[in-house]
């Protein structure tokens, strides 16, 4: 066991807020308030592809027709829209859409998260029983990560929130196994959900991660598995509760979505090349979010230092374990392990990008430095390790200097240099003097000074790579050029298809304009086969855009389809009356209406097809409803050009009727002769069952936290 020390409160509020402070200040630096994240030079980002489009939705859905979104219309011939993980619509905090500007919105997501992920670690920190000072340089050590930094510029938002959660997972297992008690065990099944609804993928990298943590501390204790089996069991079994709300639906759906054609080279895409481990030392600035792999100098070294014998020897070493297997994983196809493991178990497929594990390589040695840090604080280093961190320092100091003459474009060198060595020559200050840590911080002293420095390395550092990384742009600057063609657009009688891939951001979102095209992991098997037609390409596997395009290379999305001539008839039965492109488009049944801007504008002309009958029935749609009056003079059959999907209901007149699949995707109902009041609704079993199992849960755990804190009150003025 570890010997107690003091935990003066006044040095652990200064730790919490001034790494709130730094955290949330980056974040409001590099995205200021009404602008959305960008990779710097790049057009493209999650945050404006899918999480502001999805925040819309769920905003407009509820203020405008008091309804919860489940269905999307929006693309790709419409999707189940509550089931997918990636609209965030059962992700608590995601629900702050309801009551402001989406813009805004997303901004004060990731500042809030930012505070949570402060707040987590120093919380970790002092049930650790860490000094301050370790905590709050592991508090800046996560949350200005290159890979975290990388990906909010990417606009993965929810990964983000995810990594959030994951300090708060670890100080909830260290409550658990400390107290061993059936409301910590609520408390850490509460923590894990929001974990999993924040992002599955990183839940998945995590839990086994927690899983590790959870026995090292057993094995530190002395508990044994005996008593603390009943609260874990607990601790699960309401967390499988709670995330029935997003599981269920996945299920209910899962061998429908093209999701399931995933394969293990599949998976492994944007596996980490091996080249790129040396990043680990050298910042990529700018670099690719999926391969970044910096980390921090004081990180490095600190770990390092963890290999010397010291009271966490053994769990550093486990540690270093889970950083080392994370690591191996993280090569993908590259690698001995993750194609071995997607073979054999394909469901890991479903969890692709391999590379992401990096995160669980990045909080193992930030575990560590922490352990180190705090264990430098404690006992010093002796002559030997002075003396490399001396050389170290000069080592450092030396290549910075190079770098600045011999590589003055390459800003990566020196930045490296510099981090090293100042690195080394704070951890210098730091073990050389030994003093006794009491009631406070003598900012006078060599330590002191050394901590400070330490510090501040993980902060200018992480800012200057973030500055790289991270674009805060408004939506207008950067979707200008759909901004453009939506002018010229103006009232669209259908659906708009871009074999370009333009109009799959925000603005096409707040236009209310519904596009055959998009962008999205969660797709129905037949919608991406009949696309695929439509656009006159073939499917050849999984793919998150429709139509699919190749991938890897120097291919442009926007010019991916130049070659590919679209089946018109087929475009005008899936309901497009508009296309646009960046390239000209010679088809049967296309009349070009304008060329501007590099844009060229074509209509259908619907007279050329024989289509189905009502093929322009006029439909009154909500979010999750579609209504129509037709008059057949004999019974046919009704094609809607929406995607049929599990969970589609139909009235006729008042009374139910089958809802089929027909011409490959879409609903199609048998009309009888006459007058017809048709109403479609999409109710699936699968979401409402799993709304009301998380549901239920939720509500009685709130009810017995209510009941509980009354009791306490209550028990407290009897007192």
């Amino acid at each position: 066991m570890l010997p107690e020390r003091s935990d003066p409160s006044r040095s652990w509020q200064i730790a919490r807020w001034v790494s709130v402070f730094i955290l949330v200040a980056t974040a409001a630096i590099l995205i200021p308030p009404g602008r959305l994240p960008y990779p710097p030079g790049s057009d493209v980002s999650d945050a404006a592809l899918a999480h502001w489009p999805n925040a819309y939705r769920l905003q407009q859905s509820v203020r405008q027709f008091g309804e919860w979104p489940l269905w999307n219309s929006a693309r790709m011939l419409g999707q189940s829209f509550a089931a997918n993980p990636l609209s965030k619509v059962w992700y608590p905090p995601q629900w702050l859409a309801l009551i402001l500007p989406v813009t805004l919105h997303l901004d004060l997501m990731i500042y809030l998260h930012m505070v949570w992920l402060a707040l987590g670690i120093i919380a970790w920190g002092r049930a650790e029983k860490l000094r301050p000072v370790a905590a709050l340089f592991a508090a800046l050590a996560w949350g200005l990560n290159a890979k975290l930094l990388s990906h909010l510029g990417a606009g993965h938002l929810d990964i983000v929130y995810a990594l959030a959660w994951t300090p708060w997972l670890m100080a909830g297992v260290n409550r658990l196994v400390d107290e061993r008690r059936g409301w910590s065990a609520v408390r850490l099944a509460a923590i894990t959900a929001m974990l999993a609804l924040a992002d599955l993928r990183i839940a998945f990298y995590m839990l086994p991660m927690a899983s590790v943590y959870g026995l090292l501390l057993l094995i530190r204790s002395g508990v044994k598995i005996g008593r603390i089996a009943g609260p874990v069991a607990l601790a699960a079994g309401l967390f499988a509760l709670l995330i029935a709300v997003e599981v269920v639906p996945v299920i209910g759906l899962g061998s429908s979505l093209t999701r399931d054609w995933i394969t293990a080279q599949d998976a492994a895409v944007y596996s980490l090349p091996p080249s790129y481990l040396i990043g680990m030392l050298i910042s990529d600035l700018g670099g690719f979010h999926e391969w970044m792999t910096y980390l921090a100098a004081p990180v490095v070294l600190l770990a390092i230092l963890s290999l010397r014998r010291s009271p966490r020897w053994v769990e550093s070493m486990v540690w270093w374990g889970v950083a080392i297997v994370a690591a191996v994983w993280s090569l993908g196809s590259n690698g001995p392990l993750f194609m071995p493991v997607a073979n054999m178990l394909p469901l890991v497929g479903w969890f692709r990008v391999p590379s992401r594990a990096w995160f669980v390589v990045i909080l193992a040695l930030t575990v560590i430095s922490a352990y180190g840090f705090d264990d430098l604080l404690r006992s010093g280093i002796n002559k030997a390790w002075r003396m490399a961190f001396f050389a170290i320092t000069a080592t450092g100091l030396t290549w910075f200097a190079a770098a600045l003459i011999l590589l003055p474009d390459v800003p990566a060198a020196s930045i490296a240099g510099a981090s090293v060595g100042v690195s080394a020559l704070a951890l210098l200050l730091i073990g050389s003097q030994q003093l006794k840590i009491a009631e406070g911080v003598d900012w006078l002293t060599p330590r002191a000074a050394g901590s400070v420095l330490l510090v501040g390395a993980v902060v200018v550092v992480g800012w200057l790579i973030g500055e790289s990384l991270v674009d805060g742009r408004t939506v207008e600057q950067a979707e200008a050029v759909d901004r453009a063609i939506i002018a010229r657009l103006g009232d669209v009688d259908g659906r708009v298809y871009s074999p370009s891939f333009d109009l799959v951001g925000a603005s096409a979102a707040q236009a209310g304009i519904e596009t055959l095209h998009g962008v999205d992991p969660f797709q129905f098997q037949w919608s991406a086969e009949a696309i695929a037609e439509a656009a006159g390409v073939e499917m050849a596997g999984y793919s998150v855009v429709a139509p699919p395009v190749a991938s890897g290379g120097e291919v442009d999305p926007a010019l991916a389809l130049a070659d590919a001539v679209p089946d018109v008839g087929r475009l005008a039965v899936l309901g497009v009356s508009d296309v646009v492109a960046r390239f000209p488009i010679e088809a049967d049944g296309l009349a070009l209406i304008a060329h501007s801007g590099g844009e060229y504008y074509y209509s259908v002309d619907l007279a050329a097809f024989d289509l189905p009958p009502f093929y322009d029935a006029e439909w009154i749609e909500t979010p999750n409803r579609l209504s129509t009056t037709v008059s057949a003079d004999q019974p046919t059959t009704l094609i809607v050009p929406v995607a049929w999907a599990p969970g589609w209901r139909a009235a006729i007149n008042g009374g139910a009727v089958p809802v089929r699949r027909v011409s490959g995707a879409l609903i199609g109902l048998c009309l009888p002769a006459g007058e017809s009041d048709i109403e479609l609704v999409y109710r699936p079993t699968a979401d409402l069952l799993g709304a009301a199992i998380s549901g239920i849960t939720a509500l009685a755990l709130l009810i017995i936290w209510i009941v509980r804190t009354v009791g306490k009150a209550n028990h407290g003025e009897r007192e």
